[in-house]
């Protein structure tokens, strides 16, 4: 009986976690779930991003259907032949307008011809538009324009882009958004009426050129690295291959024996 119950005792006895096991265990969770968390708001930054980019496609597209259908444009105006277009601009980041160009000058001129207006949410924003000459140059907001206007007219599908500088006809523009996460994507639209949506490496490309700046006039393209007398060592000279090994000390005590 004694036997029966000494036995019990050992078996009841269990070793359970340490305190040390217990905090690694704990860390180990605590970074997995940190790296998961991270990786779902890129991957989340990066969808909302790409909707955003072809909503804005989307909408230029819209202006295109509208400027070659017959759309009156308000109810009761009689006002049907009038082309549609989108219109961009520096003073608002967070919106963009599609408006109706009553007067034919290819410009948003107010919200007199105000359609719709589009507004950007979750951080998201449109960091930068350009359009580009037909002789390539291109001008950029933030530099050299500040308002960007695309729109279409019946019976042409083609696109008439126009900025602030009244005098230029551009052959392409493009609308660049970007998320908070640093997530980019380019709209660009072509003056034969192609409307494409792309992924931009613009802040990777920013960043390489900032790591690589500091090294361009640094002196070690000028160090005198290869006019080491390296190559003129006499390494090939040494005396190793004549050495005598086969008059070993231990020869010659065979031959004085």
């Amino acid at each position: 009986m004694f036997s029966y119950f000494g036995k019990y005792k050992k078996v009841g006895r269990k070793k359970g976690f340490s305190l040390v096991e217990l905090l690694v265990s704990m860390g180990v969770l605590v970074m997995i779930t940190t790296l998961v968390l991270i990786s779902h708001a890129q991957f989340s930054g990066n969808i909302l991003i790409g909707n955003l980019a072809y909503d804005i496609a989307l909408s230029v597209r819209q202006a295109q259907v509208f400027g070659l259908s017959v759309r009156e444009f308000g109810t009761g105006s009689s006002e049907f032949d009038i082309g549609y277009g989108v219109h961009f601009d520096t003073g608002n980041n967070a919106s963009y307008v599609l408006f109706a160009d009553r007067d034919k000058d290819n410009i948003y001129d107010g919200s007199s011809e105000l359609a719709e207006l589009f507004t950007i949410g979750r951080g998201n924003t449109i960091s930068q538009f350009c359009a580009t000459l037909a002789a390539g140059t291109e001008k950029c907001s933030g530099s050299d324009i500040t308002a960007l206007d695309i729109t279409f007219e019946r019976p042409n599908p083609d696109a008439v882009i126009k900025s602030n500088i009244g005098a230029d006809t551009y052959a392409s523009a493009k609308i660049t958004v970007r998320s908070p996460q640093g997530s980019t994507r380019s709209i660009t639209v072509r003056s034969t009426g192609q409307i494409s949506v792309e992924q931009t490496t613009q802040v990777v490309a920013q960043q390489s050129q900032e790591e690589s700046t500091p090294t361009t006039g640094t002196p070690t393209a000028g160090t005198p690295t290869t006019g080491t007398p390296t190559t003129g060592t006499p390494t090939t000279g040494t005396p190793t291959t004549g050495t005598q090994t086969t008059g070993t000390p231990d020869d010659e005590e065979e031959d004085d024996d």
